[in-house]
């Protein structure tokens, strides 16, 4: 028994000690490096090869994702076949990178400019470009980054116009107060000249609705209307709000505090009036109150 038990020690430690010598080997960390097969001359023309790349590009009006797929394949498959020298394959996907990276951009600046202007064609093209930008890795090359801003703008506006840009009024019974209608006014015709002011508006400016949405006089006389409403509509939550509050000196004082911010945000002496009103009734119920308890 004392043999046996010798000799399962020593298998099991020579097993081991194996293990830890060859486990690099048996286990690799990650996966061999296959070696880049290359030809010691190129066994295509590549001035052919560039020229048949620039040609297609050149026949399309804009991006096309089938024929970068396309030649993307043949330029792979063909330097798996070693059918290229290192410096004849980087000439040849050179050529690929930088027809395509141009066609999808000038195809969006295309899109941008066309009459009719199409949004869905703009799209198609942004897709371009962010696909080409991705496959080739272009970081931060000059030609997508001026594209992806513009885009950013062209989406900035599209959202402005597309707002309603609604003050709502809604007093706020906890603070006693409520959002002044200008400053709100005033937010929104900032964020228009903003817009307006961006050195590339020039390249979206043509698209129909855009120079029209962020027309400040337009805007302002949207406003216009709007604030009638509003403070009409901020008159009756105050007054539904106070006629039904105990009645106390504290939301007399209250009272007098909204009815003089009211009186300097608003023009209008007709709701001036129905809030002074409700104070007044207030001030009633307030001395009656006292006399009786006299």
């Amino acid at each position: 028994m004392k043999i046996l038990k010798l000799l399962a020690i020593f298998l099991v430690l020579s097993g081991a000690i194996f293990l830890i010598l060859n486990w690099s080997s048996l286990f690799p960390s990650t996966p061999p490096k296959t070696e880049e097969k290359w030809s010691e001359v190129d066994k295509l023309d590549i001035t052919k090869e560039c020229a048949k790349i620039r040609d297609a590009w050149a026949q399309e009006t804009g991006w096309n994702e089938d024929l970068y797929k396309s030649q993307r394949a043949d330029i792979d498959q063909s330097k798996a076949m070693g059918l290229f020298s290192m410096k004849g394959y980087d000439a040849v996907d050179r050529c690929l990178h930088e027809a395509a990276t141009n066609k999808a951009c000038d195809g969006y600046m295309d899109a941008l400019h066309k009459q009719p202007f199409s949004a869905t064609d703009l799209n198609k093209q942004y897709s371009g470009v962010q696909m080409v930008k991705k496959s080739e890795k272009l970081g931060n090359d000059p030609r997508t980054t001026k594209v992806e801003q513009i885009h950013k703008l062209y989406l900035a506006v599209q959202k402005f116009i597309g707002s309603k840009h609604q003050i709502t009024a809604k007093f706020n019974t906890s603070t006693n107060s409520w959002q002044n209608f200008d400053a709100e006014k005033n937010k929104i015709l900032q964020q228009a000249r903003a817009l307006n002011q961006n050195p590339l508006f020039s390249e979206i400016s043509m698209i129909p609705g855009f120079k029209d949405g962020l027309n400040s006089k337009s805007l302002e006389s949207k406003f216009a209307g709007m604030r009638n409403t509003f403070y009409q509509q901020l008159s009756n939550q105050i007054i539904n709000h106070y006629k039904n509050v105990a009645v106390t000196q504290d939301n007399y004082n209250r009272l007098e505090a909204v009815l003089d911010e009211f009186k300097k945000q608003s023009k209008n002496q007709k709701l001036v009036s129905n809030i002074e009103q409700v104070l007044y009734e207030l001030s009633k119920k307030i001395y009656k109150q006292n006399t009786d308890e006299q």
